[in-house]
């Protein structure tokens, strides 16, 4: 017989965007204070079932969960300024394309400084609307539309993978010269394996709905830089200073279309019915 506590904790568990030792200390409180619950409970109902009802729905429940974890852990900061070379580097990318937090200047992904959320200023211009986004909804997107833009971000991958290789055969054909541009080979080949596990991500469903949706994204963001980057050799091998720049805005362009594609497509389609 299914247990209604331990259904109830893992449905909390899916909903929770929290990660590390805060989202297992909080899960294990929960399943206590629900035991507790059931234990002191007297009436003519199931016990278990009773206590979670008590709790309420469990999407409310991890909404009300993450805040209070959100609240608890302070911001650090260097002079004032966000410090983000810290755990949760998934939740600080989620952040960038969160519709229903109104902020728009956000902690850095990692590194020290602020980032844009994409996300709130889509809200403001009219193009989103934050009541609109629940999990159930990314949910639709990353399932549906999500499926193309993880494709897309797989190409972009891949689309370094043979740029750094091509650019390998090329430098051996150049006799090695040039030794600033053959360093960029392994930076180029640590961006694309970085990118790919990005990508990999979308498919954990043990993360957030809001990680696996933005995850991808930046694989093809990164994926495509990582593209750029070895790109642009002269004949003796060395590299012009501003060759590959475009990997920046492509992947960009990409990193929009991987987020705001999935999501705008999931809102007509729930319109539509």
């Amino acid at each position: 017989m299914t247990d209604p506590i331990s259904t109830y904790v893992d449905e909390v568990a899916r909903h929770l965007r929290a990660r590390g030792n805060a989202r297992r200390q909080a899960l294990a409180d929960l399943e206590a204070a629900l035991r507790e619950t059931a234990a002191g409970y007297d009436g003519p109902d199931d016990p278990s079932a009773a206590a979670v009802a008590s709790f309420g729905s469990a999407r409310a429940y991890a909404a009300e969960l993450d805040e209070e974890l959100r609240t608890e852990r302070p911001l650090k900061t260097v002079f004032g300024i966000p410090n983000s070379l810290t755990a949760g580097v998934l939740e600080r990318m989620a952040a960038t394309f969160d519709p229903s937090d109104p902020h728009v200047v956000v902690p850095h992904v990692f590194g020290i400084g602020w980032a844009l959320n994409m996300g709130a200023i889509a809200a403001r211009l009219g193009l989103l609307n934050p009541d609109d986004l629940d999990d159930e909804l990314l949910e639709q997107a990353i399932a549906g539309p999500g499926r193309w833009a993880r494709a897309l971000a797989w190409l972009s991958v891949g689309a370094a993978a043979v740029a750094t290789v091509g650019t390998i055969a090329q430098r051996r054909r150049l006799g090695f010269t040039g030794r600033r541009a053959w360093a960029d080979v392994p930076g180029a080949a640590s961006i694309g394996a970085v990118a790919g596990i990005l990508v990999a991500l979308g498919g954990d469903d043990g993360l957030p709905a809001r990680q696996r949706l933005v995850a991808p994204a930046y694989g093809a963001l990164f994926a495509t830089i990582g593209a750029a980057a070895p790109g642009g050799l002269r004949p003796d091998g060395t590299r012009p200073r501003w060759a590959g720049w475009w990997g920046l805005p492509l992947g960009t362009v990409l990193w929009w279309a991987a987020t705001y594609g999935p999501v705008k497509a999931a809102v007509g389609r729930a319109v539509r019915r």
